[in-house]
């Protein structure tokens, strides 16, 4: 079940389809009015098993997730965002969104008519681009659902200067955001910032997605950054950065092979053999030996 708060409300037509022999739900939406200055804001509470139908919107929407966590693909690149993550879908952008975990969204939905007489704005949408992004951890994440919650309230009281707070609300978001991109929130920044990360931490189970989330860009974009910036494949560096690590607690000699091996991220013994003899042409014992 699929409710909406607020004023201008999303028409959704309840649909069935058959796959692989379940029964799932299917909810495709079918209406979304913004008014002339080009502002609606949407509480989205979604029951189990969420699964839009893929859509093109000929406006750009923030989505804020309250709760749960959710998949948005688009042309087969998937973008996870969970509770406090934020995800930009630009207009004219073939996306689709699906539960991970049963959520409550938060939608932002903004034409480029709202920009109008904003000396910024033809920046501010540069800043943001053109494909799906995300973002998993901004300075100011703690004042988005303060946020949004004011903007559902003017919206609904409309009120004298409830439309032109609701704006000053959404501009401000996004100069912030666009502020974000400029500065720490630069892709570079973020992509070393993340690089930094899988050192500290290459026991972890990190995923093309996950660093494709931190950084703030597309699966697509992350991977042909991250070959830029580090010369090699996304998991030849993470797997280079394990050996190493195994290759230092073997060298002093307070483990066995094993114990680095599952220490350092290597779940799989059998994987982590080949794996090591590929790169070092010995075999871990024989290198230890050496």
């Amino acid at each position: 079940m699929i409710h909406f708060k607020g004023q201008n409300r999303i028409a959704y037509r309840a649909q069935e389809q058959w796959r692989i022999g379940h029964m799932q739900g299917h909810v495709q939406p079918i209406d979304v009015r913004i008014p002339n200055d080009g502002i609606t804001v949407l509480e989205s509470i979604h029951g189990p098993a969420f699964r839009m139908a893929p859509r093109v919107d000929p406006f750009h929407k923030l989505i804020l997730v309250g709760r749960g966590s959710v998949d948005v693909r688009s042309e087969g690149q998937t973008t996870r965002s969970s509770e406090g993550g934020l995800v930009f879908v630009p207009q004219d952008v073939q996306h689709q969104i699906e539960d991970v975990a049963a959520s409550t969204l938060f939608l932002l939905c903004f034409s480029d008519q709202m920009g109008a007489g904003l000396a910024d704005w033809s920046v501010i949408r540069e800043q943001m681009g053109d494909e799906i992004r995300a973002w998993t951890a901004l300075p100011f994440a703690s004042s988005l659902l303060p946020l949004w919650r004011r903007a559902l309230a003017e919206q609904e009281r409309g009120d004298i200067g409830s439309r032109a707070l609701l704006k000053a609300e959404t501009v401000g978001l996004l100069v912030r955001l666009a502020r974000s991109v400029e500065s720490f929130e630069d892709e570079q920044s973020r992509m070393d910032s993340f690089i930094d990360e899988i050192g500290r931490t290459s026991f972890e189970p990190w995923t093309v997605d996950q660093g494709a989330a931190w950084v703030g860009v597309s699966r697509r974009q992350f991977t042909k950054s991250f070959k830029a910036a580090t010369g090699m494949t996304f998991v030849d560096y993470l797997t280079a950065q394990r050996i190493d690590r195994v290759k230092e607690l073997l060298a002093s000699g307070g483990y066995t092979v094993a114990g680095a091996a599952y220490t350092c991220g290597f779940g799989d013994l059998a994987h982590f053999y080949r794996t090591f003899k590929r790169r070092e042409e010995v075999t871990p014992l024989v290198w230890m030996r050496s």
